[in-house]
């Protein structure tokens, strides 16, 4: 294909512009989440199964049942304090940021199905679905309105 030519489609349009507004999301409250979910670790020491203090957000899910109770209401009520929404007060802010992201993701991926004859299904080895989503990034930057990005992170952060 010729993409000295390219028209991408208004749904190819759309899809990148969910993908970088997500991509932004994600690195606004990531080191917001990050910030008070190593504070409650620090501050509780939670431990796994076997005695290990758990240092990392990544692993609190080898607390016992008591003690992730305890987590959750503690990052509950910092993600209050902070601002910061989600459906279920159960949810992690970044974990269904980085899910909407990757939901994102997939729409661009299979809107350039017409073109390239893929679609999510097909793209399944992580390093190959990271380098199509920075091609099709790339190609479709020249398409995006920054502006009106810009303009919709800040109305939705207001």
């Amino acid at each position: 294909m010729d993409f000295k030519n390219f028209k991408p489609s208004d749904e190819m349009i759309k899809a990148a512009e969910l993908v970088f507004l997500s991509m932004a999301e994600v690195e606004t409250i990531k080191p917001i989440v990050k910030a008070y979910q190593k504070k409650i670790l620090n501050k509780y020491q939670f431990k796994d199964d076997e005695g290990n203090i758990i240092t990392e957000e990544g692993r609190s899910y080898l607390m016992g049942d008591a003690d992730f109770k305890v987590y959750l209401d503690e990052c509950n009520t910092k993600r209050l304090k902070v601002g910061l929404y989600v459906k279920n007060k159960e949810y992690c802010p970044l974990l269904v940021a980085e899910s909407d992201l990757t939901d994102a993701e997939r729409l661009l991926i299979n809107s350039f199905k017409p073109i390239t004859g893929l679609d999510c299904s097909d793209i399944y080895l992580l390093e190959h679905r990271k380098k199509f989503l920075n091609l099709a990034l790339g190609l479709m930057s020249n398409f995006i309105d920054s502006k009106q990005i810009l303009k919709t992170i800040i109305k939705e952060a207001v």
